[in-house]
C-alpha cells in the first residue's frame, strides 16, 4: 500500500457461500518489535566502537606520554647534568687562569674527564631510546645475562621455570628493558659480586603472574632516600605498568638490592608444564 511504513500481517479468507475473499491485515507488532530491536542494537555498537576508539585514543597518547616523560628523564639524567658539570669546570678553570695559571692544565683534565664521562652517559640513553620492539625473547634475556658476565667479570646465575619460558616471550620487550637497566645500575653503582636472575609462574585466584626476580649481593642503598636526578627506577616501573604489571625494588644499606617484576600471563602462556633449568 502506498505510504505503508511498517510489516503488516494479512489473513486471506476465501467466503465460499458469497462467492469473494475477505481479507484482514493488521500492524505486526512482533516484527515491529524486532526491527526496534535490530535498530537498538546496531546504535549500541556504534556506540561501543565509539567507546572503543576513544579508549584506544587514550592508550596511545599515555603510552606517548610516558615516551616523552621517559626522554625528558634520560635527557635530564645524562645530557643537563653532564653540560652543568662540564660548564662549572670550565669557569673553575678561567678564574684558575687569571689566579693560578699553574692550576689550568689540572682544570682542564677534570674538564675533558667530565666530557668523556657525559658522551658516555649520552650514548647510553640513546642506546635504552633506540631498543627495538621486536625482540627474540627467551634466550635473549639469557644472552643478555651472559654478556653482562662477561664485559663485567661479574658471577651471574639464571634459573628459569619451563613454565616461564612463553612469559618471556610474551613479555620480552618489558623484561629486557627493566633487566637492562637493573644491570646497568648494577654495573655503576652496587659493586656486586654476585648476580642472580629468576624467572617463575605464580599462581592465585586472580590469574597466573610472570614473576621476574634481578638479585645482587652488592652494597645495596636507602630506599627511604630520593635519589634526585635518577630515573632508572621510576623507568622500570613504568615499563611494567605498560604492560599492566608492577615493578618493585628492595634495598637496603650491606644488604643487595632486588628488582622483582610481576607480569599478567595470558591463558596460552599458562599450559605448559612447571619446571626449572639452571643455567
Amino acid at each position: 500500500m502506498p505510504g505503508l511504513d511498517r510489516p503488516v500481517t494479512a489473513v486471506i479468507l476465501w467466503n465460499g457461500d458469497r462467492s469473494h475473499y475477505v481479507v484482514i491485515a493488521m500492524p505486526d507488532f512482533t516484527a515491529r518489535q524486532a526491527e526496534i530491536m535490530f535498530e537498538s542494537e546496531r546504535r549500541a555498537r556504534r556506540l561501543m566502537e565509539q567507546q572503543l576508539e576513544a579508549a584506544n585514543s587514550e592508550v596511545r597518547f599515555a603510552s606517548l606520554a610516558r615516551t616523552r616523560l621517559r626522554l625528558a628523564r634520560d635527557l635530564h639524567d645524562t645530557l643537563v647534568h653532564s653540560i652543568v658539570a662540564l660548564l662549572t669546570q670550565i669557569r673553575l678553570t678561567r678564574h684558575f687562569l687569571a689566579t693560578d695559571p699553574a692550576r689550568v692544565s689540572d682544570g682542564l683534565a677534570v674538564a675533558e674527564e667530565a666530557a668523556i664521562t657525559g658522551l658516555a652517559r649520552a650514548r647510553d640513553a640513546i642506546a635504552r631510546l633506540r631498543m627495538p620492539d621486536d625482540l627474540e625473547p627467551g634466550s635473549d634475556v639469557e644472552k643478555m645475562l651472559s654478556d653482562f658476565a662477561q664485559q663485567t667479570g661479574i658471577e651471574v646465575s639464571t634459573q628459569i621455570a619451563d613454565a616461564a619460558r612463553p612469559g618471556l616471550q610474551d613479555h620480552a620487550t618489558t623484561i629486557r628493558r627493566i633487566l637492562g637497566e637493573a644491570l646497568r645500575n648494577v654495573e655503576a653503582h652496587a659493586k656486586a659480586r654476585r648476580v642472580r636472575f629468576d624467572a617463575v609462574v605464580e599462581r592465585t585466584e586472580a590469574g597466573a603472574r610472570l614473576i621476574v626476580d634481578v638479585r645482587d649481593d652488592g652494597r645495596g642503598f636507602d630506599g627511604t632516600v630520593p635519589r634526585q636526578g635518577h630515573f632508572g627506577l621510576i623507568g622500570m616501573a613504568e615499563f611494567a605498568e605498560l604492560a599492566g604489571g608492577q615493578c618493585a625494588v628492595e634495598s637496603a644499606p650491606g644488604a643487595g638490592t632486588l628488582v622483582r617484576t610481576s607480569l599478567p600471563l595470558t591463558v596460552s602462556a599458562t599450559n605448559d608444564r612447571s619446571g626449572a633449568v639452571g643455567a
